[in-house]
């Protein structure tokens, strides 16, 4: 089993750039779910996720990267309103979001098959640019 010292003494004497290079192998290695929403789009597009994440919802990478992440939200408002319906309830999530640069959530996720599984997760405010 490789340790993180095992892995940081075999980046030893590697520039930045090729340091920075290597983001996607360990961004797509990750066991947890990751995923890069564009929040100032109106339906929350996909910029990026990982090999977990797409998994986990029954999808490819390839699959996801470009979609709404509402495709992912439930129908049933009772349970959990996608946005295109409950607007407000987003944006008092990205409001919160914005104004202490991190939120956590719990929620339920339908997966591509159509069953549901909960998810919790925490969202960190990114601004690039």
């Amino acid at each position: 089993m490789a340790t993180s010292d095992g892995v940081f003494s075999q980046l030893d004497g590697l520039s930045w750039e090729q340091a920075r290079a290597l983001f996607p192998v360990f961004f797509d290695l990750l066991p947890e779910g990751v995923v890069l929403v564009d929040a100032q789009h109106p339906e929350s597009l996909i910029a990026a996720c990982n090999q977990a994440y797409a998994r986990m919802n029954g999808y490819t990478v390839e699959e996801m990267v470009g979609r709404s992440l509402h495709i992912l939200h439930l129908e049933d408002p009772h349970i959990t309103a996608p946005v295109s319906q409950n607007e407000a309830s987003h944006l008092s999530f990205v409001e919160r979001l914005r104004l202490r640069g991190t939120a956590r959530n719990r929620t339920l996720h339908r997966r591509k098959d159509g069953s549901v599984f909960p998810v919790e997760f925490k969202s960190h405010l990114v601004t690039i640019g």
